[in-house]
């Protein structure tokens, strides 16, 4: 494309009048177009100015305030009237030992009067029964009479009771013997371990050598 526009300062050719108008802007100083139109939006719009309207006059206020001024003049003379009322009710009340403005006392929220230990089927406390007191019946705990301090039918009463009934110094094996003989029902293969496990901390067991216990 030929260069047919030139700077008018410095005499250099472009190709495209934008490309003239951005160096003149920016080695010559000269405004660009993007500046005229921002200076011409910010003067605003051009237009015939509005009128501004005058408010109507308002007519007829010495009549407003005539009828003011009697409405007030009423009023005052209904409140004159009022405290005259009041000042007699006041006294009345003040020979009858009141106030003026005391309300009569009001009863708090609770149980009506008179209901207690009225109406049945109501929810609550059963009669007879203090709060927190179990019913009288077995006791919860070991079997009476089972002495050894550990669940009838478990492994440690069995052994216990294999125990006191030989007397006399036993192995595992023989203890193993002697539990499943007296009905010691377990569905493990390795009842000698458990065995072997619980003598160590069994009461009632005294160890008197390597697998070898006897009742204490």
């Amino acid at each position: 494309m030929a260069k047919s526009l030139s700077c008018t300062v410095c005499g250099k050719k472009f190709a495209m009048p934008a490309h003239l108008g951005r160096h003149m802007s920016a080695m010559h100083g000269a405004p660009s177009r993007s500046s005229t139109k921002a200076k011409k939006k910010k003067g605003g719009k051009r237009g015939r100015p509005r009128k501004v309207v005058a408010a109507p006059a308002v007519s007829g206020l010495p009549d407003v305030s005539g009828a003011l001024t009697a409405a007030c003049n009423e009023l005052l003379a209904q409140r004159d009237a009022i405290d005259a009322r009041l000042s007699a009710y006041e006294i009345a009340l003040k020979s009858l030992g009141m106030a003026m403005g005391a309300a009569a006392p009001k009863r708090g929220p609770g149980r009506p009067k008179g209901s207690k230990g009225k109406g049945k089927g109501k929810p609550g406390r059963p009669a007879g029964r203090k709060p927190g007191r179990p019913k009288k019946g077995k006791k919860r705990g070991r079997p009476a009479g089972s002495g050894r301090g550990y669940r009838a039918g478990s492994l440690n009463d069995h052994i216990l009771g294999a125990l006191k009934e030989s007397g006399a110094v036993m192995t595992i094996a023989d203890i193993e013997k002697a539990v499943l003989k007296a009905g010691y029902k377990t569905k493990s293969a390795k009842l000698a371990n458990a065995i072997n496990n619980t003598m160590g901390k069994l009461k009632g067991a005294k160890r008197v050598g390597r697998g070898q216990y006897r009742a204490a």
